[in-house]
This record gives C-alpha cells, sequence and structure tokens, in this order.
C-alpha cells in the first residue's frame, strides 16, 4: 500500500534533521539548474529593446550567445535535476546525504547517460503534450522515477530505466497525482510570503517527499529484496522509519492529507481503472 501520510512524515522528520543541508541543498540545486535559463531570457530580452532602438549591429552576437546559454542551460536542468533527485533520495533515506550528491552525473561516468535519459523524457512528455494534455500528464507520473533510476540504479541503461519506472508507476500514477495535489496549502502560503516559505521549507519538503514516493514504490516492487543502493554500495531493504533522532510529527501550517487507495492506470490507448477509498485527515 502506497502510504502517503507515511511519506510526509518521513520527509519532515528528514528536513527536520538535516533542516540546513536540506535548504542548501535545494537553493544550490535550483541555482545550478536555472543559471544560464534565466541568463538567456534576460538576454533575449535585451535583444528586443535593441531592435527596437534601431542597434541592430550587437542583435546577431546577443541572439548566438542567447542560443547557447539556451543549450546549456537545457543540460544543467537535465543534470542538476537528477543530482537534486539524488540529493533528495539520500536526504530522505538518511544514506549520509551531502551537497556532492547534486554533482553526482559528473562522477562514474554517469555524465552522457544523465543527460541522454533527461533529454528523452522530457522530450517523450513533450511529444505526448502534443496530442492532448492528459497524455502528457499520464507520461510525466510514468516517468517520474527516471531521474532517481539513472544515478540510484546505474546499471540500468536508459530505455531499462524507462520500462522499470513503467512497471514501478503502474497503478499509482493516481497516488503520485494526490501526493502532489496534497502541497496546495502549502504552495498557497508560499505565494502569501512571497516565495520565502517555498525556499526555507517548502521546496525541500516537497522534493524530499517525492524522492520518499521513490523509495516506497521501490520497496513495493522489489518486496524485502535487497538492492545496490546509491554510490555506497549499501544496501536497501525498503524500510524508511524516519529514524532521524526521533520522529518529527510537528504541524507547520495547515494543510487536509486524504489516503486514498486508488489505482490509476491511464495509459494513452489504453484503459483507466480509478478505485478510490478515501479517508480525509488533517495533518
Amino acid at each position: 500500500m502506497f502510504d502517503r501520510v507515511m511519506i510526509k512524515q518521513n520527509a519532515k522528520a528528514a528536513i527536520s534533521a538535516r533542516y540546513g543541508l536540506a535548504v542548501a541543498g535545494m537553493l544550490l540545486g535550483g541555482l545550478l539548474s536555472g543559471a544560464f535559463t534565466g541568463m538567456s531570457s534576460g538576454l533575449n530580452s535585451m535583444t528586443q529593446i535593441l531592435v527596437q532602438a534601431g542597434m541592430v549591429g550587437p542583435v546577431t552576437t546577443i541572439f548566438i550567445f542567447s542560443f547557447l546559454c539556451s543549450i546549456f542551460g537545457i543540460i544543467c536542468s537535465c543534470i542538476f535535476g537528477a543530482g537534486t533527485a539524488f540529493f533528495s533520495y539520500h536526504m530522505y533515506t538518511n544514506q549520509n546525504p551531502e551537497i556532492a550528491d547534486l554533482f553526482a552525473p559528473f562522477k562514474n561516468k554517469q555524465f552522457w547517460h544523465v543527460i541522454g535519459g533527461m533529454l528523452l523524457m522530457s522530450l517523450k512528455i513533450w511529444l505526448w503534450s502534443l496530442l492532448l494534455i492528459i497524455p502528457g500528464i499520464v507520461k510525466a507520473y510514468e516517468y517520474s522515477m527516471i531521474p532517481y533510476l539513472l544515478l540510484d540504479r546505474p546499471e540500468l541503461s536508459v530505455s531499462e530505466c524507462f520500462r522499470v519506472s513503467k512497471e514501478m508507476t503502474y497503478g499509482h500514477k493516481f497516488d503520485l497525482f494526490v501526493l502532489e495535489l496534497s502541497f496546495i496549502g502549502w504552495a498557497l502560503l508560499s505565494i502569501l510570503t512571497c516565495g520565502i516559505l517555498f525556499m526555507l521549507y517548502v521546496s525541500p519538503y516537497i522534493s524530499i517527499a517525492n524522492a520518499g514516493a521513490y523509495a516506497e514504490l521501490k520497496r513495493m516492487k522489489y518486496g524485502d529484496t535487497t538492492q545496490t543502493y546509491g554510490q555506497d554500495g549499501g544496501q536497501y531493504n525498503g524500510q524508511v522509519d524516519g529514524q532521524f533522532g526521533g520522529q518529527y510529527n510537528g504541524q507547520v501550517g495547515g494543510q487536509v492529507d486524504g489516503q486514498y487507495n486508488g489505482q490509476f492506470d491511464g495509459q494513452f490507448g489504453g484503459q483507466v481503472d480509478t478505485q478510490s477509498d478515501r479517508d480525509t485527515d488533517v495533518d
């Protein structure tokens, strides 16, 4: 059973135990992922201003530089997106997380493996979204385990990562959707605080909880079978009890958490089978 409440409690425990590391990791990961993309946007705006002012000369140079920044932005988004997922996974499972986890794609010759997997994932989601919005959303959840698998299971090829992600999320896409939906209250509070709460708590909370979803689905798929875990050769036994010096059950803000035992197999061209048993409780 996909226990969303337990996942969120464990995520809170992880943040409580290593709050400074969690915030620093999310801020650095976001900065590295979006630096070149933000630079490209700024250069595009500058290009438009120069064209309107009739200063055509520098436009070509700025356009080329902007294009290069866009390419670097895409690469950084892929690399540090996977690195942030890996960092969050180590935070959730209490496996000696460190800032260096953000740079895991650069280790052990994983660079092209990670870029290839992340780019192919983004391309496939984009192509499915061109058909209709719903298929794109469904595929986004189906491929959502790929950033973790690329680094947690480096022995898998890119195509195998797609297959395993599909198997792991089969029957649990709706659970993943509800997990993300349960953070809507935090998103509203983040808006009210001009994004400060998001940077200082909500972003690490969501990222680590999503990593917890991967850990839970991995446990459900492999049962008690031990698996190669992370980069230290440790073993994963599928049990995350939130032991970070005791469980953290504090309540920060109000939010509504329901328990859903539904299965959502909404594969495009297939069938959507949803079974829902809902008990609403308040975090």
